[in-house]
């Protein structure tokens, strides 16, 4: 998927009659921000967790693009930020057996 509109205000936190509403949320101080998407395609295999974090493990060690990866390095968020260098190494892995 693509981001097609950076960060904003989650409005559904306010309302009360949506399974997002989050009564700890205030409009002068939001809680939570949302994003839209496109979609772009989907992977050729399904890219597991656990298999990016050994990649960036090994990377870590010896070097490559998931050295810093911000899923690895940063309080995980439910949408991280990818590096060009980072997403076409990742492309790379659905042509490849799981590691």
């Amino acid at each position: 998927m693509k981001i097609v509109k950076e960060a904003y205000v989650d409005h559904t936190q306010f309302d009360k009659k949506d399974i997002h509403f989050d009564a700890n949320s205030k409009a002068d101080n939001p809680k939570w921000s949302m994003v839209d998407v496109q979609y772009q395609r989907m992977v050729k295999r399904y890219i597991p967790l656990s298999e990016l974090k050994k990649y960036h493990l090994q990377h870590r060690a010896k070097g490559g693009p998931l050295k810093d990866m911000g899923l690895f390095t940063r309080a995980r968020l439910s949408v991280q930020p990818l590096t060009t260098e980072e997403f076409e190494f990742i492309l790379t892995l659905e042509d490849k057996e799981p590691l």
